[in-house]
C-alpha cells in the first residue's frame, strides 16, 4: 500500500519547522559560526560552504549547489526514504504541538525551550566584529573607518538575528492557530 501525504501537510513540514532548529537540534549536524554566519556540514559534501535562507526556510550548500528544505535534509542526513522521513517530521510537529496544548497558553513551548544557548564561543564571535577579544584591550583607539566597518559588520550580524527571529515567530504563531 503506497502512503501518501496531502500537499497541506507537506507545506507544514517544510514550512513550519525552522530549518536551523532541525539541523542543530533534532538532526545533531555540526554546525558552528564561521565569520558570524551560521554553518552547517552538508551531508552531501562534507563542507562548511553552507547558508540558511531564512525568508524559505532552506538552507543551501554552495561547494555542491544542493538546496534543501526540511524534509529534503532529513532524507540526506538520516539516510531515509521520503515517506519515512515525512513521517518522522510529523511526529515531530505533532508531539511539539501536544506539547504546547498541554501547556494551555504557556509562554513557553518545546521548540523554545530547546534552542541552544547562547555559547561563549558565540559571543566571542560578536566581540570579534567589535575588534575585541577575549581579553579586550579597554584603551583602543580606533578610526573612524574602522568604526564604520565594525558597525556596518554588527549590523549584518543583527539583521540575520531578527531574520531568525522572524522564522521562529512565524512558526509559534502557526502552532498557536
Amino acid at each position: 500500500m503506497k502512503k501518501r501525504f496531502s500537499d497541506e501537510e507537506l507545506v507544514v513540514l517544510r514550512n513550519q519547522i525552522p530549518i536551523r532548529f532541525l539541523i542543530e537540534t533534532i538532526l545533531a549536524i555540526p554546525s558552528k559560526f564561521i565569520e558570524n554566519i551560521f554553518r552547517f556540514l552538508c551531508p552531501v559534501c562534507s563542507e562548511f560552504n553552507t547558508s540558511i535562507i531564512p525568508d524559505s526556510n532552506i538552507v543551501k550548500c554552495f561547494s555542491c549547489n544542493r538546496i534543501f528544505n526540511t524534509i529534503d535534509i532529513t532524507m540526506t542526513s538520516k539516510k531515509y526514504d521520503f515517506v519515512t522521513s515525512v513521517t518522522f517530521l510529523k511526529e515531530i510537529y505533532k508531539k511539539t504541538k501536544m506539547d504546547q496544548n498541554r501547556k494551555n497558553g504557556s509562554k513557553s513551548n518545546k521548540w523554545m525551550n530547546n534552542i541552544p544557548q547562547i555559547k561563549s564561543k558565540e559571543l566571542i564571535c560578536v566581540g570579534d566584529v567589535l575588534n575585541h577579544s577575549t581579553n579586550p584591550i579597554i584603551n583602543q583607539i580606533y578610526t573612524p573607518s574602522q568604526l564604520t566597518r565594525n558597525f556596518e559588520k554588527l549590523e549584518l550580524k543583527l539583521d540575520s538575528i531578527m531574520e531568525e527571529i522572524q522564522q521562529i515567530k512565524k512558526f509559534l504563531f502557526h502552532l498557536a492557530r
